[in-house]
């Protein structure tokens, strides 16, 4: 998982505008203007600030402390932030270009714009404040609106609530976290000018009533036409997948997830004694709730949050990808909330799931491949091997890793680094997962992250420049997550092989006490996560629907696990160029496969044949020698003519090796008129490569 240390810092992001194209450099006065990007204006503060109604200004200053926008001439040194909070100035939230929002006394906003490297300090008006939406059709109404809203950090919330109900206003609920506390409020909207004049309030926007967000990256990976699409219920009934993670909620099966509870074929403890839990207090600081957010990602059913399991109906829920499929869990933290439990030797990990009945394993974790700073990832390492090893001698086994979460925009030029995968997601068989974003606008009414963008709070110095920095973290699907790792790998190969929806991804939360909030709560049952952590267990949920489908379709009674990797890849969809256009920031090559997505964003319906295509596949499990072939020739018919025409698949052993097993899978045009046409290369053919070739 990818997580945000310094929420502190985000606050502002809720008034932030997306700026794509936006190249931040060094400026000075009298070169290129330096802008002010809020959710309400986009302006130069000292060439045309904007014009602010007087009943939306921020009025008269008292010594109270208030918030105010303090605008550097260039990119904030740490020191220059430093001269800010000296003078008693709190820094809260980023805004660009080269802004803050600081909480301070107008005799502190003073000293502070006399500072040499401050070109503007400003109020934060009640007009930066209320969402833009909201101004146009609420504030000289009498209509009573439900709203959220949201405080900067240490607010006292009980004096908050009272001066609401001396407004006339009711609160509905109220949450408070270190970072920020949130109500949900109704208030008649000529009001909301009032509340917005309050030094406590950072942002206020309608209250929309939620979607169900996990279904939003099921939809985005086609597997709820998969499902059914392929005419038979394909929910991944008969499927065992395993899990190596943190732990699994209660660590009883009798108490855990009602998502998950009655499918949990084991559990094993890894890293405490008999403690397969999700629970972990370490430092005062909770280490749980990862595992069983990437176990209902996987094959949660949604059951407390609308489905009817019972008739197979999973879509208006938050359930898994493979909400049929059954459960084997390795808890490997240990009580000091780290990865302890993790064997020397992966085999004896993955044979022990091997042996509870899991044809597929999925893996939300990884590391650097070398201690080079100059180098620290892209390597073949020992635990790669070991992987590699294992899934030669198990053929129809198939592993999953998560890519990593090292994407960084290092050298600033508005394009992600590449060569940052880890391992064992560089490993050569396994299926490794990168995150795309998700599709969670800002001020939809999404909890998570939805509202902030990359460049905000810790994450600042990863993304630093546009188009990136401004870029909403889950507002498109068709672009890459920003801290997605890329490949290759350092000897040339392709990685990851795929992408998944990975920010702001609702699944089950563990109920235990402390328990890890994730990216935010969005109840009781559920929380938000991102990274490609939580890409990757939707990937392992789509290969069981993947797997399903070879053995009671195909007929296919043990697919290779090299035949569902090549299915899986060849069913997903290109989304190049990526959300930033092309030309110098273009994200993502048009190319496939490439080192950004690999093959493409995970589409089960295409892999499967649910889409326009129709999908052959098979597989050669005596393997190919080195300089080996063979040729798979198909007969088509276009329509109800049969035809003569055929075509022809064929797949070769790579020198160097000595033996490789090979799943294919051709992709054929099912609309075309003349054969053959195909929609997309017609073969993705994944060797497994022989353990001791590097």
């Amino acid at each position: 998982m990818k997580t945000h240390y310094a929420l502190a810092l985000i606050l502002a992001a809720a008034v932030l505008v997306a700026l794509a194209g936006l190249t931040l450099a060094d400026h000075s006065l009298g070169e290129e203007p330096l802008l002010i990007h809020l959710r309400v204006a986009t302006f130069d503060p000292l060439v045309a600030p904007p014009d602010i109604p007087a009943h939306l200004q921020a009025g008269p200053l008292g010594e109270g402390r208030a918030p105010y926008i303090v605008q550097f001439t260039a990119p904030a040194r740490e020191e220059w932030k430093q001269s800010v909070t000296a003078r008693g100035g709190e820094i809260v939230g980023y805004i660009p270009d080269y802004a803050y929002l600081v909480r301070m006394t107008a005799s502190t906003a003073r000293q502070v714009e006399s500072l040499e490297t401050v070109r503007w300090v400003g109020p934060f008006a009640p007009a930066y404040k209320i969402e833009p939406g909201l101004q146009k059709s609420a504030l000289n109404s009498t209509d009573v609106f439900t709203l959220n809203l949201m405080t900067f950090p240490g607010e006292d919330m009980a004096a908050l609530e009272a001066v609401i109900g001396d407004l006339g206003g009711k609160v509905l609920a109220a949450s408070e976290g270190d970072m920020a506390s949130y109500l949900r409020l109704e208030l008649p909207g000529v009001l909301i000018a009032d509340l917005a004049r309050l030094p406590a309030v950072a942002w206020i926007e309608p209250f929309i009533p939620k979607t169900l967000h996990n279904n939003i990256a099921r939809g985005i990976m086609n597997v709820n036409s998969a499902w059914t699409g392929a005419g038979v219920g394909l929910y991944g009934e008969g499927q065992i997948v395993a899990v190596t993670d943190t732990g699994l909620d209660t660590g009883n099966a009798a108490t855990i997830h009602e998502d998950i509870r009655g499918r949990l074929v084991n559990a094993f403890a890894w890293g405490r004694l008999n403690d397969w839990s999700d629970n972990v207090i370490y430092n005062n600081t909770p280490q749980g709730s990862h595992g069983t957010h990437v176990a209902g990602s996987v094959l949660g059913n949604g059951t407390l949050s609308g489905s009817n399991p019972g008739i197979h109906n999973y879509t208006n829920s938050f359930a898994g990808a493979a909400p049929e499929a059954r459960l084997v869990f390795q808890s490997v933290m240990d009580a000091q909330g780290s990865l302890g439990g993790l064997p020397n030797d992966f085999n004896t990990l993955y044979q022990q799931a091997y042996n509870a009945g899991a044809r597929i394993h999925t893996n939300s974790w990884g590391g650097p491949t070398s201690m080079d700073p100059g180098n620290p990832y892209g390597g073949y390492t020992i635990e790669d091997q070991q992987t590699d090893q294992f899934m030669w001698n198990h053929p129809d086994y198939l592993i999953l890793f998560s890519a990593g979460n090292e994407g960084a925009d290092a050298n600033a030029d508005g394009v992600i680094d590449l060569d940052n995968v880890g391992s064992p997601g560089t490993a050569k068989n396994v299926v490794t997962v990168g995150a795309t974003e998700n599709n969670r606008p800002p001020a939809s009414g999404f909890g998570g992250y939805s509202n902030y963008a990359w460049g905000t709070g810790s994450w600042e110095p990863d993304y630093p420049v546009n188009p990136i920095h401004n870029d909403y973290i889950s507002n498109n699907p068709n672009g890459m997550a920003a801290f997605s790792s890329r490949g290759p790998c350092d000897d040339g190969r392709i990685k990851p092989d795929v992408v998944a929806p990975g920010t702001d991804i609702i699944s089950v939360r563990a109920r235990v006490p402390g328990a890890d909030e994730g990216w935010g709560v969005h109840n009781a049952d559920y929380l938000y996560m991102g990274g490609t952590s939580m890409a990757t267990p939707l990937t392992a949920g789509s290969a069981a629907i993947i797997r399903q489908w070879l053995q009671q379709v195909k007929g296919i009674a043990n697919p290779m696990a090299s035949l569902v990797k090549a299915v899986l890849l060849n069913g997903a969809t290109n989304i190049a160029p990526g959300q930033y256009g092309i030309g110098q920031y273009q994200e993502i090559p048009y190319i496939i496969p490439n080192s950004v997505t690999g093959w493409g964003r995970v589409n089960v319906a295409e892999s499967i044949g649910a889409g326009s295509a129709r999908v052959l596949a098979g597989q050669r499990t005596d393997g190919l020698g080195t300089g080996g072939s063979h040729t798979y020739q198909y007969n088509i018919a276009v329509g109800a003519a049969p035809t003569s025409d055929k075509q022809s698949v064929s797949v070769s052993g790579s020198q160097g090796q000595t033996s490789q097993r090979v799943g294919v899978t051709a992709v054929l045009d099912s609309s075309a008129i003349t054969w053959p046409e195909p929609v997309r290369p017609t073969l993705a053919a994944t060797g497994w490569t022989n353990i001791m070739t590097q």
